[in-house]
């Protein structure tokens, strides 16, 4: 499964004043509700907008990467360009 699935289902069944020891990994760990705060639609918005900016910027990156790996690679066998064996 996902590391740390099971810390966050067990963190989100707690109620103020609980707390709970969970394994991750191979590690322990103990933790405690202090409050519970309502959601607030506006911050949710805000960083969902966040992390739909930084998975795009990540699936850009990975995209131009990938791109520039193929041209290097076409390049080369097309004897293009000459890649010195352990240089890259």
């Amino acid at each position: 499964g996902i590391p740390g699935a099971s810390f966050s289902r067990r963190a989100f069944k707690l109620k103020v004043g609980e707390f709970d020891v969970t394994l991750v990994g191979d590690k322990n760990y103990i933790m405690e509700l202090l409050e519970k705060n309502p959601p607030d639609d506006a911050d949710f918005e805000k960083e969902k907008n966040n992390i739909m900016r930084a998975l795009k910027r990540q699936k850009d990156g990975q995209a131009v990467s990938l791109w520039r790996l193929k041209l290097r690679d076409d390049a080369h066998k097309n004897g293009l360009i000459i890649i010195e064996p352990g240089f890259i």
